[in-house]
């Protein structure tokens, strides 16, 4: 759990009682290695909780990926979920700054409970069906020994990862919806085609992988790692596929 939470007295006490621990890596590699437990991440953190109801099912971003290295360094696989009715369980219209300044809180949200409701407003939520679909595993394992070391490809797979679990919501909520999507999704819709997780990103990595090894040679890390990052940036134009050759000797790329 974000460590904002322990600005809430009652969220503080309650999250350690269900099973939450703070959001640390050393945390993480103990209940995934040591202990071999499941954990839930929620990679967009306090943003996540901060988002306004006219921007629900859009995705914040995923910070720098410390959910993707922490899988890497217990070597476990990642597994997407995209969650649709959540976010109408518990609307935010608003945000009321003048409550903010004067509580000292993090936020006050205007929800349809609270602050009317008073402080057992905060818990109420509206009756809403909750569809959760589990996507495909993706494996850590593949991208050589020490994989999280590299930065770049670590900011590459939670990027890719958020692109592939937006583009499931908005499929989901067109079929809820009877073929309609949310206003203004088409356009995230491409964008998240352009660097979702595909055999083009698996290749980048493994080459990256591979060329970051002991035994090859700076030049040729560089060039395959900034072919990793083109794979994340996705096409420069549309209907284009992003290639890119390296010279081993000299360490430069080109793109045809």
């Amino acid at each position: 759990m974000e460590h904002f939470f322990k600005g809430y007295p009652l969220f503080s006490m309650l999250l350690p009682k269900v099973g939450g621990v703070p959001a640390h890596p050393a945390n993480v590699h103990r209940l995934l290695y040591d202990e071999e437990q499941l954990v839930l991440v929620f990679p967009e953190g306090r943003k996540g909780t901060e988002k306004l109801y006219k921007d629900r099912y859009r995705l914040r971003g995923f910070g720098r990926g410390g959910f993707v290295e922490s899988a890497m360094r217990a070597r476990r696989p990642i597994v997407p979920i995209a969650v649709v009715g959540a976010e109408e369980a518990a609307p935010i219209f608003a945000h009321l700054t003048f409550l903010q300044r004067l509580t000292g809180l993090l936020y006050v949200p205007l929800t349809p409970t609270f602050p009317h409701g008073g402080i057992l407003g905060m818990f109420g939520y509206l009756p809403a069906k909750l569809r959760i679909r589990f996507l495909d595993p993706i494996p850590t394992t593949q991208w050589g020994d020490e994989p999280w070391k590299d930065r770049a490809l670590v900011q590459t797979v939670a990027e890719e990862i958020r692109a592939l679990i937006q583009e499931e919501l908005y499929g989901m909520l067109a079929k809820r919806t009877g073929g309609s999507r949310p206003r203004g999704t088409r356009t995230a819709i491409r964008r998240a085609r352009r660097c979702r997780p595909t055999p083009r990103l698996c290749a980048c990595a493994r080459s990256c992988a591979a060329a970051t090894s002991p035994t090859a040679t700076s030049a040729r890390s560089r060039s395959s790692c900034a072919a990793v990052r083109r794979c994340a940036s996705g096409p420069s134009r549309a209907g284009s596929t992003p290639r890119a050759t390296s010279t081993p000797t000299t360490g430069s790329t080109r793109r045809p």
